[in-house]
């Protein structure tokens, strides 16, 4: 989530910046082409919209895969706030957390520099590839058709692009993948026995602010009006 560091903040604690807002790209323009390909059985048409990501997201040849960029660079031309580079306990002292190396390295258990290009690797040379993928959680989701199979590629494509947009529960109740992925992925189904209500859980609560702010003929809403305007089960 560092792709949101704002380096320009006034104090570490502090929730207002300059870096703007993430609120639209071009990559997810991609990623909405493929996806309306994907549910015309379309999955050829889909793939050079989808490898067209992938390559752009590979590394290039003789890149430093160690190097780490992102809006916390601000923070080293920040007077007002002290850089602690350790990751150490300075954070709270007033100090901001910040380095320019990623882990790379360490999470892909290499002990040695690596630099050759990785873009062509990054590609699907077919459909099947996407299809036949045992990284995509095709069965422990139940997806066994292959438009059923794309559809889960493409949401998981679309999480590992657009990682934090505030975007994911739109994406995931639109397709009806909410509630599989729900009771499949969220601990909290186990720990505290929480059960998916279809009826009510594919749909947001409308805020109680607004509801009290509504008037009908000059008057607030009863609390049955309000309740009758209330999206089902909240």
């Amino acid at each position: 989530m560092s792709k949101f560091r704002d380096g320009s903040r006034e104090s570490v604690s502090s929730q207002f910046g300059q870096r703007d807002g993430i609120l639209a790209r071009s990559a997810e323009d991609y990623l909405m082409v493929a996806e309306a390909y994907i549910k015309q059985n379309k999955f050829d048409e889909a793939l050079p919209y989808i490898n067209a990501l992938r390559e752009r997201a590979g590394y290039t040849d003789g890149e430093d895969r160690s190097k780490h960029i992102d809006g916390g660079q601000s923070y080293l031309n920040n007077l007002k706030i002290p850089i602690k580079g350790d990751g150490g306990s300075g954070l709270n002292n007033g100090f901001a957390v910040y380095s320019d190396v990623n882990t790379y390295y360490e999470s892909n258990n290499l002990s040695e520099v690596v630099t050759g290009s990785t873009k062509m690797n990054m590609k699907f040379n077919s459909v099947a590839e996407i299809l036949n993928s045992d990284k995509e959680f095709y069965s422990v989701l139940g997806a066994s058709s292959d438009l059923e199979k794309m559809m889960v590629f493409i949401m998981n494509e679309r999480s590992r692009e657009l990682m934090g947009e505030l975007i994911r529960w739109p994406d995931l109740a639109r397709t009806k993948q909410l509630e599989k992925r729900f009771k499949t992925f969220n601990d909290g189904v186990l720990v505290t026995g929480s059960d998916f209500n279809a009826s009510k859980h594919y749909l947001r609560p409308i805020p109680q602010t607004f509801l009290d702010a509504v008037t009908k003929n000059g008057k607030a809403l009863t609390p049955e009006e309000k309740q009758a305007m209330q999206n089902p089960g909240w």
